[in-house]
């Protein structure tokens, strides 16, 4: 065992080589443009924001919408000083595909890839879970079919997959299946900065064989002669100048929102860990939760009570 390599780096401090890893964020963070921009990375070799890329040939799957990316390519080439035959190592996929073992549809794109385009992916991007799933990202059995299939790039190529996901209601985690972060080797976070929205922070919530990095700062920029923006570097305020991280603490209806979103139950244990609260407020909560009939427990998980809960009430808290 001590005679194994070290892991290797396909962006070094962020994205792990060989492995699956997550990106997650609000709606309109910029993570679709923040995939694209490792994906152009990765095809023509170029650091991103000093970082050391690996070249390959970089796979970008786009289920949830693909009429943006056009212009944001436009101007990341533009801002590059290159042109599209500078980058000869990418394809786009703009079809939904269900990602799972036993789709039709996803066989047939690693025979075209094999037999058509003839390339080895060192770089898969699915964008985004939420429409590549099939089933229901909250249910264990759904999740972890998914999170194999996709896993099936880093087994038959070792290619690096990255899976675009959806932050919960609160804004504090990913949204579904705690087998999600169980799973990746790397989870990373997209989001504006509280008080300062025209700057966004990459954070790093997990990363399995490394010492997470320090948090980067990013914002937009127009490039000259287009009609879109690419994502530069940009300084993070101090940490008692940003608020309250990434998004405000979570509410004890943010955490009753949270456990409505997984019928099946959770145990207390992982229902604590999603919410991310003080153990103590954590307790406290729960607590009054169940003495309100808000919740119930049952056979060592808690669920909401249907249709008991006094919204209005509760955001008051």
């Amino acid at each position: 065992m001590l005679a194994w390599p070290p892991p290797e780096w396909l962006i070094e401090h962020w994205l792990p080589k060989g492995t699956m890893s997550g990106l997650y964020g609000p709606p309109g963070a910029g993570k679709s443009m923040l995939a694209l921009d490792w994906a152009l990375s990765v095809s023509t070799g170029r650091p991103w924001l000093d970082h050391p890329v690996q070249q390959g040939y970089a796979l970008y799957i786009a289920a949830e919408g693909h009429s943006g990316q056009a212009k944001r390519a436009r101007a990341w080439l533009q801002k590059a000083a290159l042109t599209a035959t500078a980058v000869p190592n990418f394809g786009f996929v703009k079809e939904r595909i269900a990602i799972t073992e036993a789709s039709e549809d996803y066989d047939v794109l690693f025979s075209r890839l094999e037999e058509e385009v003839q390339r080895v992916p060192t770089f898969v991007i699915i964008d985004t879970l939420a429409r590549s799933i099939d089933g229901d990202e909250n249910i264990s059995v759904d999740m972890v079919r998914f999170l194999n299939a996709a896993e099936r790039w880093c087994e038959e190529y070792g290619a690096t997959v990255l899976v675009i996901h959806h932050g919960n209601a609160a804004g504090v985690r990913e949204r579904g299946h705690t087998a999600f972060k169980g799973t990746v080797g790397a989870l990373l976070k997209l989001g504006p900065v509280q008080k300062h929205k025209d700057i966004l922070c990459l954070h790093t919530d997990k990363q399995r064989d490394a010492i997470e990095a320090p948090d980067v700062g990013l914002k937009t920029e127009v490039v000259e002669g287009t009609d879109s923006v690419v994502l530069v570097a940009a300084d993070l305020p101090d940490a008692h100048e940003r608020g309250h991280g990434l998004s405000p603490p979570m509410r004890k209806v943010d955490m009753l929102t949270y456990l409505g979103g997984h019928p099946e139950g959770l145990r207390f244990d992982i229902w604590e860990v999603g919410c991310q609260v003080p153990h103590t407020t954590f307790v406290r909560r729960v607590r009054r939760l169940l003495e309100e009939d808000c919740i119930y427990k049952k056979e060592g998980r808690y669920y909401a009570s249907p249709s008991t809960v006094d919204v209005a009430a509760l955001s008051a808290v």
